[in-house]
């Protein structure tokens, strides 16, 4: 039995960067489906003197948050169950948490999104086996390293504003975390190591740079052999 599918997708369009973006329409039947658990999601968010949470009639709950955040909320439960079979379709591999918008929204007709990811970007390998060949350590681990360094410096391979600026983001934050919990105030470590916010985040796009090439260099030989793991891979390269 065929599944019922409740979204189209009008255009997949390739954008500059390695970026894309999808362009459909939600069901107007399913957004109805959707609306049931979208005023759940309210009513259990929700305080009014004189109910439980959870058990406001509906008419007063919409009433009370507006029908306008009734059907924003049912775009987002609609929008986040189908956005995985509307990739799965557009056959984009992405390397970014997408940025959603909802570019036509009101009751009684389909609701129309617009999907913007960044997605791996294609690139050629070099002569690996070579490379690896040419890198003359003595010890595994560092031999390792080295084969990595030498694949990444020999690979013609971009990788998308977005997804760098993203990547160190969430670098930056979870460094300022680890910063804190060690009791040291962010400007006084900044002051510490003499430099500034922008300078330390700069230094994290070079490690998130090097990081992600180095894994789709790996991931891309692993996938043309047919290899499974990392280590597969290194055994591969270093074999004579």
């Amino acid at each position: 039995m065929t599944q019922e599918k409740n979204f189209k997708i009008e255009k997949v369009e390739k954008l500059p960067d390695s970026e894309a973006q999808i362009l459909g329409e939600i069901s107007l039947d399913f957004l109805t489906k959707c609306r049931k658990d979208a005023l759940k999601h309210l009513n259990a968010h929700l305080d009014l003197p004189g109910f439980r949470k959870g058990m406001v009639p509906e008419d007063i709950l919409v009433k009370t948050v507006g029908a306008g955040a009734v059907l924003e909320e049912t775009a987002e439960v609609a929008l986040g169950r189908e956005y995985g079979n509307i990739l799965k379709e557009s056959e984009l591999k992405p390397i970014t948490r997408p940025e959603i918008k909802i570019t036509k929204l009101a009751p009684g007709i389909p609701l129309e999104f617009q999907i913007t990811v960044a997605t791996v970007p294609e690139f050629a390998l070099p002569d690996y086996k070579k490379i690896a060949s040419e890198v003359k350590e003595t010890e595994a681990d560092k031999k390792q390293a080295a084969i990595l360094e030498a694949l990444v410096k020999e690979t013609k391979l971009e990788l998308p504003k977005r997804f760098i600026d993203s990547e160190s983001a969430h670098m930056m934050e979870h460094f300022k975390q680890d910063v804190d919990k060690a009791g040291i105030k962010w400007e006084e470590y900044l002051d510490k190591v003499k430099k500034t916010e922008d300078e330390v985040r700069e230094s994290f796009k070079g490690q998130v740079t090097y990081r992600a090439k180095a894994e789709l260099i790996i991931g891309k030989i692993a996938e043309k052999k047919g290899l499974k793991t990392y280590g597969d891979v290194f055994t591969f390269l270093e074999k004579k």
